[in-house]
């Protein structure tokens, strides 16, 4: 979750086009693990939307990522 603020911070910075995903992710931050947990496993459209603008990136190695990845296709 601090990686995810901090990334929110930067995503801030770069400019307005994303302004309103961010807005929603601070919220769902704010909120707390089992609303973040809810839309980052969500398949409805807003959240697919809403990840496309997530603050999550770097949270895992690229190890990590391959690994659940892998496990998602068994």
């Amino acid at each position: 979750m601090a990686k995810a603020r901090t990334n929110i911070d930067k995503m801030r910075s770069i400019g307005p086009s994303e302004q309103r995903w961010v807005d929603v992710w601070e919220t769902l931050l704010a909120l707390g693990a089992g609303h973040v947990e809810a839309l980052l496993t969500s398949t409805d459209q807003f959240a697919r939307d809403l990840r496309q603008s997530s603050p999550f990136a770097g949270v895992l190695t690229e190890a990590e990522r391959r690994e659940i990845l892998k496990e998602l296709q068994r």
